[in-house]
């Protein structure tokens, strides 16, 4: 079995709390396609209610304690050691065919993004299966998560009513010297 790094297993981590909260809804607000990756050229194809989770392109960096947000840390520690704040982007698009009240689509659009962020916020941390924690087969360990962004916008009109957005979520991880 190849070597399992904490990207790994909070991607996989994300992706499993989404199925948990999001896919056990009412059948007009169960979400249907949720997959680690990027959006495919054409995002509709399942149809219906979608999110894919990715690495984000701001990437990682090294963590600070300078108050932003509520998971800070020193960026070093005695001993060795480094924390970081990994950044992962959840793409979303809620296609309301069908339908033709915007305020009732804007609702159900509403009521999927409100789940989608306490889906993150009660996220456990991810567990790696070969060490039964929260520490990957390199020494990193994830230890929180926050929201840090999220944006939606609406499209289409009467009969296919279109929420798309964005959320950014990072994770304070640590690396260990050991």
């Amino acid at each position: 079995m190849p070597e399992l790094s904490v990207t790994d297993m909070i991607i996989d981590g994300l992706v499993d709390q989404l199925i948990l909260t999001m896919q056990t809804q009412p059948a007009q607000l169960k979400v249907g396609n949720i997959r680690a990756g990027r959006l495919q050229d054409n995002p509709n194809a399942d149809g219906g209610l979608n999110i894919l989770v990715h690495y984000d392109q701001k990437g990682g960096e090294l963590s600070t304690a300078d108050g932003s947000g509520r998971l800070s840390a020193p960026a070093y520690t005695i001993g060795g050691g480094v924390y970081l704040q990994t950044y992962f982007s959840l793409e979303f698009n809620f296609h309301f065919d069908k339908e033709q009240k915007r305020d009732v689509a804007r609702r159900k659009a509403g009521t999927l993004l409100s789940r989608l962020k306490r889906a993150m916020l009660l996220m456990p941390m991810p567990i790696n299966p070969t060490t039964q924690s929260n520490t990957d087969d390199f020494g990193e360990t994830a230890w929180g998560i926050e929201i840090v962004s999220y944006s939606y916008r609406e499209s289409g009109g009467v009969g296919h009513f279109i929420w798309t957005g964005e959320m950014v979520v990072r994770f304070l991880t640590q690396t260990s010297n050991q």
